[in-house]
């Protein structure tokens, strides 16, 4: 899916995720949109998440990321 979007892949196995970009997303959000905040990229924060076609995933998370 990620190479058919245009989407990076990465390994989360092998990626360092800084503890201030894993604060902006409470625990129990990113369980429930099933996404992980994986870095912080021109003021905007990046996560991996299995659908990034899954607009109501993101909308929801938008709402609560801090």
């Amino acid at each position: 899916v990620a190479r058919k979007l245009g989407c990076p892949f990465v390994s989360l196995k092998e990626f360092r995720i800084a503890p201030e970009v894993l604060k902006r997303v409470p625990a129990a959000a990113a369980h429930r949109f099933q996404t992980l905040p994986v870095a912080e990229a021109e003021n905007a924060l990046v996560v991996a998440i299995e659908n990034p076609m899954d607009m109501g995933k993101l909308e929801g998370l938008r709402f609560v990321a801090a």
